[in-house]
């Protein structure tokens, strides 16, 4: 299989240098209401397509909407047992 461009997903096109574009949001939807918090996920989730979008939140019920979940907890809890 030839590897080409279209091949990558956002994150591989990143480490890869072929994405130059990230937008990096932090609890970006924590003081909206549902409704406007729909509308800027709405909105994301156009623009992923475009765009990487590293998406900070403590909100679980935005999951859905993300390609990959990466849990802090999770890896701090792995490191320390590694230790």
């Amino acid at each position: 299989m030839r590897i080409t461009e279209n091949n990558f997903t956002n994150v591989d096109r990143a480490q890869h240098g072929l994405l130059e574009e990230i937008l990096l949001l932090d609890e970006a939807t924590s003081a909206l209401d549902p409704e406007n918090e729909a509308q800027i996920m709405d909105c994301l989730v156009r623009l992923k397509e475009t765009v990487t979008i590293v998406f900070v939140t403590h909100k679980k019920s935005l999951q859905p909407y993300f390609d990959k979940i990466i849990n802090l907890d999770e890896m701090h809890e792995k490191s320390e047992q590694s230790n």
